[in-house]
């Protein structure tokens, strides 16, 4: 994560935006309810002592695709923080997203209790969204860009729970 950011901060792109922070504050600001997702850990210990133990094949696998995304994708890098910064959809869905994030989210999975608090999130997440706009005429949500576009992603699992997702259009 280290040299990651490092040739972030090298390129001028950073990892610092909090937008959901950002979103929660201004939300709170303007009296909007805020619903975090909440998860149950019984046993830190277990989950910590289970990701201290990953698979040394894991650990490489995660390592040689993030210093491959580093020597490939910057340029791309960059394009996908502009068009996401212009709300173009069509550019991100034209760039392709490197499989670094899967790899590495793979290492860390083979951690059984670690990915089920990621399953958990995921689902409480879900279950929330749905919710908020089954129960008001305007929700808000965050979530990863990639998460909403790639099949099976967010949005198709909205649509599959019977919401209607349409893309925004370029006005």
């Amino acid at each position: 994560m280290e040299l990651y950011r490092e040739a972030l901060d090298a390129v001028k792109l950073s990892m610092r935006l909090d937008v959901e922070g950002l979103v929660a504050r201004q939300a709170r600001k303007r009296g909007v309810k805020v619903r975090p997702v909440k998860m149950t850990m019984t046993d830190p210990k277990a989950v910590l002592a289970e990701l201290t133990a990953l698979p040394r094949s894991a650990e490489l696998a995660c390592v040689e695709a993030t210093l491959t995304r580093l020597e490939t994708d910057l340029g791309p890098m960059r394009a996908r923080a502009e068009a996401w910064a212009e709300g173009d959809l069509t550019a991100l869905g034209r760039l392709p997203f490197p499989a670094q994030e899967t790899t590495c989210g793979d290492a860390i999975a083979t951690s059984p209790r670690f990915k089920a608090l990621l399953m958990q999130a995921r689902a409480g997440w879900l279950e929330a969204v749905s919710s908020a706009l089954r129960e008001h005429r305007v929700s808000v949500a965050t979530a990863p860009v990639q998460s909403l576009l790639r099949p099976g992603g967010i949005a198709d699992q909205l649509a599959s729970r019977g919401f209607l997702v349409e893309a925004p259009t370029a006005d």
